[in-house]
């Protein structure tokens, strides 16, 4: 997306055909560095109060539910935001065991559900569930508030941090709090800009803080959002819950489209134009097109029998994943 939102200046394409200029790719660069200030340096230095690490030889889901509610009952009487990191359960080189850990508001109650085997894929190995022993709820002394009202799953690689703060009368539960913190905000974006005009020039300054910019506003669309205003806030904003960040289809048709537009700007700047077509024409037959047919497919997907609708859903999820990585 940020080489696409590159791709509307015309000076920015002159440079890189004329001048054979790596200026399309810083544009790139700044496009996803605020998940790479997280992913690569901000989870590393976060500090868990509490750390979950499960014995494959005795799966019990209660020592889990017991540890994630006794930190929001410290959450609740101390103030102070208590975390809690989650190790993921390896059982082979191609082999996971996945669990997860739900919040049910209500009852104030932390649900553990010990699941399948899974593949890195994420795939679950049929009848690999526990029998018995498989699920635990623990009840908590304060009020949970949870706003994204899923269950957290945790299987393949290294597991998540959650975290617990207390807010009006209860704990929010607060998932990846080291995550979309000040790397997020448009006030960094504002701030790399500037420095970036003064020491280089505005096109620069434009091509390093627009990416970084149009990264913290697409991810509101999500559930997460993000702390939009750093220093001067100091807690992430809710998003607007329109789609999740891991979805297959709304990944796919961004990546998409996203190369739609520099191909198109490509040709549009470009001295010989290869193509002349109406850029709404361009983008429907192009884009428009093929996310209609998905998501007809996807409906009457849905309207097979449950077996059948998961085997083709997982498959044609699988592919498009693949497409847009």
């Amino acid at each position: 997306m940020g080489v696409a939102l590159g791709s509307f200046f015309p000076e920015a394409i002159q440079l890189s055909q004329e001048s054979y200029s790596f200026v399309m790719l810083l544009t790139g660069a700044f496009g996803i560095l605020p998940d790479t200030l997280d992913f690569k340096f901000a989870r590393y230095f976060e500090k868990p109060d509490y750390i979950v690490e499960p014995d494959p030889k005795t799966l019990d889901p209660k020592p889990i539910a017991e540890t994630v509610a006794e930190a929001i009952d410290k959450a609740a009487e101390t103030g102070k935001q208590v975390r809690v990191r989650f190790h993921t359960l390896q059982e082979d080189f191609d082999k996971w065991r996945r669990y997860s850990v739900n919040f049910i508001p209500g009852a104030n109650e932390v649900d553990v559900n010990i699941g399948p085997i899974v593949s890195t894929g994420q795939a679950p190995y049929p009848g690999t569930e526990p029998e018995v022993n498989n699920e635990a709820k623990v009840k908590t002394n304060a009020n949970i508030i949870h706003k994204h009202g899923r269950a957290t799953k945790i299987d393949i690689m290294s597991g998540p941090t959650i975290g617990f703060e207390k807010e009006d009368d209860g704990v929010n539960v607060v998932f990846l709090p080291w995550h979309r913190q000040w790397s997020h905000s448009f006030t960094l974006g504002i701030l790399l800009g500037v420095i970036g005009g003064v020491l280089f020039g505005p096109l620069i300054g434009l091509l390093i803080g627009l990416p970084f910019i149009l990264h913290v506003a697409v991810d509101l669309a999500g559930f997460m959002g993000g702390n939009l205003l750093y220093p001067f806030t100091r807690k992430r904003s809710e998003g607007f819950k329109l789609v999740s960040a891991s979805s297959p289809l709304a990944n796919f048709f961004l990546i998409w489209g996203s190369v739609l537009v520099v191909l198109y700007n490509l040709n549009r700047f470009a001295s010989r134009p290869v193509f002349e077509m109406n850029p709404i024409l361009f983008f429907l037959l192009f884009w428009g097109i093929p996310l209609a047919v998905t998501l007809f497919l996807r409906t009457r997907i849905k309207k097979l029998s449950e077996p059948q609708a998961d085997i083709l859903m997982e498959g044609f999820k699988e592919e498009l994943s693949e497409g847009g990585q």
